[in-house]
């Protein structure tokens, strides 16, 4: 009973801290783009807003996705395109051009060039796993090459959409500790001598 508590009180915890992150980015002009309670695959989700809210399957915390946490770079397009070319070499003209556009400094050239392979990949037949990871690779780097990627933001935003986890986070641990610790103190086993002495305590018949 004691350890499912725990687990229940550090489910809760992690979800606080994922939300402080959720709500501080919305509040400073970064959106998120999916803020769950539970781990995916999702059971339930809606879209609203550009934001997918989810129930996760997996029944503990929570997690937020804030776009763009990183500059994109060129092994960021090579890693998510890697099986879409393998399985359609016709791609591979367009994949090195996004990867070329994103060494250099013109972020619109890169937008455009994903754009193209898009187009490309449009015309290919390719295995269900190989077209989800070049979609979810397009996603990834027009949303960190877009407006409200994360690394584009002022510092001072950046800091309060990372801080606003732990500082949310902190009171929460010591008051769910505080809620829990009479259940978990109670499911502790407690010594009892039995008319023995017990080994750690002084002998009473010395």
């Amino acid at each position: 009973m004691s350890i499912a508590i725990a687990i229940l009180g550090l489910g809760l915890l992690i979800l606080i801290h994922e939300a402080g992150h959720f709500f501080a980015s919305l509040a400073v002009g970064l959106r998120p783009r999916k803020f769950y309670i539970g781990f995916p695959p999702p059971l339930v989700k809606v879209k609203r807003r550009g934001i997918e809210y989810g129930i996760g399957t997996i029944p503990l915390g929570g997690f937020v996705s804030i776009p763009g946490m990183h500059r994109p770079v060129p092994h960021d397009a090579e890693r998510r395109f890697e099986r879409a070319v393998s399985e359609a070499p016709a791609l591979a003209g367009p994949a090195d051009r996004v990867q070329r556009a994103l060494t250099g400094d013109d972020l619109g050239s890169a937008l455009a060039e994903i754009d193209d392979f898009e187009h490309a990949l449009s015309a290919q037949k390719l295995s269900p796993a190989a077209q989800a990871a070049a979609e979810k690779g397009m996603t990834e780097l027009r949303d960190g090459l877009g407006p409200d990627a994360y690394w584009k933001a002022p510092t001072w935003k950046r800091f309060i959409a990372i801080a606003a986890g732990p500082v949310a986070s902190r009171p929460s641990a010591k008051t769910i500790s505080f809620v829990t610790r009479p259940v978990t103190s109670n499911a502790l086993p407690t010594a009892s001598s039995g008319g023995r002495p017990v080994p750690s305590s002084p002998n009473p018949r010395r």
